[in-house]
C-alpha cells in the first residue's frame, strides 16, 4: 500500500483487519509528520497527524487483549494490599500489562478523536490537546507491557511498531506547536 493510499482509506472509513502488523500504520505516522519540512506544519498537515494517529491507536488497541472479570479481580486482590510479594507479582504479571495498555490505547484514542475536531481551532485547546498526546508516544512502560502480555518481543521494533515515536515527540513539541503560535 502506497503512503498515500492508507489515509485516503483511513479518511473513507475503510478499516484494516483486526491483527495487520502496524507498519503499514507507522509509515503514515512518518509521512504525517512531513521531516523534510523544517519549519511549519500546517493545520491540514496536522489534522493529517491525528488522522493516522488515531487509525495506529484503534489498531494497537484492537490487538490488546482484555482481561476477563476473575483476572480482573484477581488483579485488584493483588494490588489491594501492603504485601509487596504480591504486589510485585501483579504488577509483572501478563494481567497488569493487559490493564496497562488498555489504558494506554482508550486515553490515546480519545486524545486524537478530540484533536480532529481541535486543529486549526482555538489555539489554547489544540496546544493541550498535542501536548496530552505525548503521554502516547513517551510512555517508557508500553514494550515491557507488551512483552509481559506476550505480545511483542519488548523491542520498538516489535510486533507494535513504534520506531516512530520519538520522532513524533519531536515533531509535536517542536515545529507542530511553534506552528499553532505562529498561526
Amino acid at each position: 500500500m502506497s503512503r498515500f493510499a492508507l489515509p485516503f482509506l483511513l479518511a473513507m472509513g475503510v478499516s484494516q483487519p483486526v491483527m495487520a502488523s502496524t507498519e503499514e500504520f507507522e509509515k503514515a505516522i512518518i509521512a504525517a509528520l512531513h521531516l523534510s519540512e523544517f519549519q511549519t506544519m500546517p493545520a491540514e498537515q496536522r489534522k493529517q497527524l491525528a488522522e493516522t494517529s488515531l487509525a495506529y491507536w484503534k489498531n494497537f488497541d484492537s490487538r490488546i487483549p482484555r482481561n476477563s472479570p476473575a483476572d480482573t479481580a484477581w488483579l485488584r486482590r493483588e494490588l489491594d494490599t501492603t504485601d509487596t510479594m504480591r504486589i510485585n507479582r501483579a504488577v509483572n504479571s501478563p494481567a497488569y500489562a493487559h490493564e496497562q495498555l488498555g489504558a494506554l490505547s482508550t486515553n490515546c484514542i480519545s486524545i486524537f478523536e478530540s484533536l480532529l475536531n481541535a486543529v486549526g481551532g482555538a489555539k489554547a485547546t489544540e496546544l493541550y490537546l498535542w501536548l496530552k498526546s505525548t503521554q502516547c508516544y513517551s510512555n517508557t512502560g508500553t514494550a515491557h507491557y507488551q512483552l509481559l502480555a506476550g505480545l511483542s518481543n519488548g523491542r520498538y521494533d516489535g510486533a507494535f511498531k513504534m520506531q516512530s515515536f520519538t520522532m513524533v515527540l519531536s515533531t509535536i513539541t517542536g515545529k507542530l506547536a511553534n506552528s499553532i503560535i505562529q498561526e
